[in-house]
């Protein structure tokens, strides 16, 4: 009889280290009406510091408008910087990030949204290269409407590489 044991994942995060990977999920988009997007994503940050990361988040909505019927696309980016408590193999982080899109809709002239606000996420990793991302963002600013809100969820694969 033999008894394994195992040891949690650890972060070991180190300065120039590259995070990345692609995240499935959703956003909603208020400005001249309410939309509802499928959104996937594709993020990269790097580490500044063991704790500190600076991001790039690339998003292709694709939806509708909730009031007229119609396909509306909203290609955006999303940079930013983030802390994260990077100790054990679940690493929760926040940062602020200032996101900007493109509006185009079959059923009204193309806008844009430019805000800003808070990201989060936890990364959880199965080890040390490898695992998943759960975030989500929310940003206020302006686009063509006026005052404007945009959300989004979201869940992924992280993989960091060692430069």
């Amino acid at each position: 009889m033999a008894i394994v044991c195992s040891q949690p994942a650890q972060a070991d995060a180190t300065p120039r280290q590259l995070h990345g990977g692609p995240i499935a999920g959703g956003s909603l988009l208020i400005a001249r009406d309410f939309s509802v997007h499928a959104a996937p994503q594709a993020q990269l940050a790097m580490a500044i510091t063991d704790a500190w990361r600076t991001f790039a988040t690339l998003e292709l909505a694709i939806g509708s408008s909730v009031q007229a019927p119609s396909i509306s696309f909203a290609p955006g980016l999303a940079i930013g910087i983030a802390y994260a408590l990077d100790a054990t193999s679940v690493v929760p982080w926040a940062g602020l990030e200032a996101r900007a899109h493109a509006l185009v809709s079959s059923s009204s002239p193309a806008d844009y949204f430019v805000g800003g606000g808070p990201r989060v996420g936890v990364d959880w990793l199965f080890q040390r290269y490898v695992g998943l991302t759960f975030q989500g963002s929310y940003a206020i600013g302006w686009s063509g409407a006026g005052l404007s809100h945009h959300a989004s969820l979201g869940v992924g694969l992280r993989w960091t590489l060692e430069l």
